[in-house]
């Protein structure tokens, strides 16, 4: 009950917390991220490929809770018949970048790709996976108060992450 409460109120101040516009290397960003997540990228024995990525505009504390809380659904969601596989890449897109994060895990079907955005949903509620189903809902926020979007999309060995953010340049 309290992670439950954790949760809705990390929900509810992400309209609040005054945005600290920067321009942010995304690469070091990234590369903070696994850092911070080196244990868990170790007990799952994945294997994580980072391209090179653009740079972009934003709120650095924020858009790094949103890709960490990715990052950590890829780590969770394994498919134990396969090596996890974590490839993040990006690139340019007129004035925006758009960033992906392609897994290996479970995947995601074409019917859950919308749902998964919904507060309090999970991929399987009885599922061997803890949580409170507020992570996407905490990336979906962040991004939309960016003026960008995140969507999912069933990748051919797991899931497809898309997060569309504007461009440093």
């Amino acid at each position: 009950m309290d992670n439950l409460i954790k949760g809705l109120l990390q929900v509810a101040r992400i309209g609040r917390r005054p945005m600290i516009s920067e321009t942010i290397d995304m690469n070091v960003m990234i590369d903070t991220i696994l850092q911070t997540m080196a244990f868990q990228i170790q007990e799952s024995g994945a294997k994580i490929t980072c391209h090179t990525l653009p740079a972009c505009k934003g709120d650095i504390s924020q858009l790094n809770q949103a890709f960490s809380n990715i990052i950590d659904n890829a780590l969770k969601y394994l498919n134990p018949e396969k090596k996890l596989e974590i490839i993040i890449s990006g690139f340019r897109k007129e004035d925006k970048n758009v960033y992906t994060i392609e897994d290996t895990g479970i995947g995601i079907s074409e019917d859950q790709k919308d749902k998964i955005w919904t507060m309090f949903y999970r991929l399987s509620p009885s599922g061997p996976v803890s949580g409170e189903g507020l992570g996407l809902t905490v990336v979906k926020k962040i991004i939309e108060r960016h003026g960008g979007k995140v969507w999912a999309e069933p990748g051919k060995n797991g899931s497809i992450f898309f997060i569309e953010l504007k461009s440093a340049y």
